[in-house]
C-alpha cells in the first residue's frame, strides 16, 4: 500500500479518464470543469483514506513489536479503522497550518523584496527576485514543519492522542532533534520515492515502445500497469517509511522521557504479578 499507486489510480479514474476534460485546452464549459474538479476531488479524497488506513495499520504493527507482542494483520487493521479517521484530520489540521504558515511567510517576503526593489528603483526585478527570496525562504520553513509533526502518527496510534494533542506531543518530542529527523525522513522519502519513480519512467518508456502510436492520449492499459507496479513497490517501501517515524518516536521518548526504563519496570511488573 504504496501512495504512488494510490495516487496514480486516482488520477485514472481507473481506467476512465474523460472526467479531466473539463481540464483540457478546448473544455470551456463550467459545468464540465465543476464535474471534473468534484470528480478528481472524490478520487484524492479516496486515496487519502486508503493511505491513512494504511499507514495506521503499520503503525500500528511497529507499536505491537515494540510492546513484546507479535504484530497481527486483523488486530493491526482494526486498530487502524479505529485510528485512521483521528490520523486524517490530524492531516489536514497539519497541513492548513503549513500552507498558512507558508502563505504568511511568502507574501511577507514577496512584499518587502518589491518594495525594496521599488524603492531602489530597479521595479521589474522586484517581482522574479520575490519569488526567488520565497523560495529560498519556505524551503527551510517546510523543512522544520515537517520534522516537527513526525510524531503525528505515532501519537495516534501508541499514545491515543487526539489530532491536536498528537501534533503538540510531536512538536515537543521534535524539540533540539529537529536536524537529525529531517535528515532521517529524507532518506527514508528518497527511498520511497525513487523505486516508484524509476518504474513508472521504465514502464511508460516500455509502453511507448510496444505501441503502435506512441503519440496517442495515454491509455487505460498503461495506467493499470503503473498503477499495479507502484503498488508492488509501494508495498516494500512504505513500510520503512512508516517504520521509520515509528523509530524516530521511540528514540525521542528514550533519550528525553527514560522510555525504555519505564518500559521495562512495567515488564517487571507485569513478570511480578504474573509470578
Amino acid at each position: 500500500g504504496g501512495e504512488g499507486g494510490l495516487g496514480d489510480l486516482a488520477a485514472s479514474g481507473f481506467g476512465d479518464t474523460s472526467w479531466a476534460g473539463g481540464f483540457e485546452a478546448g473544455a470551456t464549459a463550467p459545468a464540465e470543469a465543476v464535474s471534473a474538479l468534484l470528480s478528481m476531488t472524490g478520487w484524492v479524497a479516496l486515496a487519502s483514506v486508503a493511505v491513512a488506513v494504511v499507514w495506521t495499520a503499520l503503525a500500528a504493527g511497529v507499536a505491537a513489536r515494540a510492546r513484546g507482542s507479535r504484530p497481527a494483520f486483523v488486530p493491526s487493521y482494526r486498530e487502524a479503522f479505529r485510528r485512521s479517521p483521528v490520523m486524517l484530520v490530524a492531516g489536514v489540521v497539519a497541513v492548513l497550518i503549513a500552507f498558512a504558515v507558508t502563505s504568511v511567510i511568502g507574501l511577507v517576503v514577496v512584499f518587502a523584496v518589491v518594495v525594496a526593489a521599488a524603492v531602489a528603483g530597479n521595479a521589474s526585478f522586484g517581482p522574479v527576485a520575490a519569488m526567488a527570496a520565497a523560495t529560498v525562504l519556505m524551503a527551510p520553513a517546510a523543512g522544520w514543519f515537517m520534522s516537527s509533526t513526525f510524531g503525528v502518527l505515532p501519537a495516534v496510534v501508541v499514545e491515543g492522542l487526539g489530532p491536536f494533542g498528537a501534533l503538540r506531543r510531536s512538536f515537543r518530542l521534535a524539540r533540539g532533534a529537529r536536524f537529525r529527523i529531517f535528515g532521517v525522513l529524507c532518506i527514508a522519502w528518497i527511498m520511497l520515492t525513487l523505486p516508484g519513480l524509476a518504474f513508472e519512467f521504465v514502464a511508460y518508456g516500455l509502453w511507448d515502445f510496444i505501441a503502435d502510436n506512441p503519440g496517442a492520449a495515454t491509455s487505460a492499459g498503461k495506467y493499470w500497469l503503473v498503477s499495479i507496479g507502484s503498488l508492488a513497490i509501494g508495498a516494500v517501501t512504505t513500510p520503512l517509511l512508516v517504520s521509520c517515524m515509528m523509530m524516530l518516536y521511540y528514540d525521542r521518548r528514550v533519550r528525553g522521557e527514560g522510555y525504555d526504563l519505564e518500559a521495562a519496570a512495567d515488564s517487571i511488573g507485569a513478570d511480578s504479578s504474573v509470578a
